[in-house]
């Protein structure tokens, strides 16, 4: 028995320094954080509101599974978008299309490049909003479905 707490002691250390790592090299981590403009202030009710609206309808029209399956689509578009964020995702049988990409990202000037990359940590910062919120949704969802529903 104590083999098997020195086990979990021991992967439960490890596991704290991999968080640890893995929190050094987020995109969080930048020097700019993510601030709200004036517009961004004037459409934050009207989001929240369309967003509220959204699950209240997928929770009458599916349950609790609504709110699952709710999640599970906006996580997997946060998903693709990410997979994405350098250029698109060709088909194996069009390799030209990586080639050509490849060459373009290859022409730009140190600028343009400051450019993308400034870009993809934007892009980055709202993503992991959206996995979170998804995250939460399917958590919600699925758990409360299983809980209440399933019984």
């Amino acid at each position: 028995m104590r083999w098997v707490t020195v086990m979990v002691s021991v992967n439960m250390k490890s596991m704290i320094q991999w968080l640890r790592q893995q929190a050094k090299l987020t995109p969080f981590r930048s020097a700019s954080p993510m601030r709200m403009t004036r517009i961004d202030w004037i459409l934050l009710p009207i989001l929240v509101g369309v967003l509220a609206g959204v699950v209240v309808g997928s929770f009458l029209l599916a349950g609790f599974i609504g709110l699952g399956v709710l999640g599970l689509i906006i996580g997997v578009m946060a998903q693709n978008i990410e997979l994405e964020k350098d250029g698109t995702v060709g088909h194996s049988r069009a390799t030209s299309l990586y080639a050509e990409q490849f060459r373009a990202r290859e022409q730009m000037t140190r600028a343009e490049k400051a450019e993308h990359r400034a870009e993809n940590e934007a892009l980055l910062k709202w993503l992991f909003v959206a996995k979170v919120v998804s995250a939460g949704l399917i958590i919600l969802g699925f758990g409360l479905f299983f809980q209440f529903q399933l019984v």
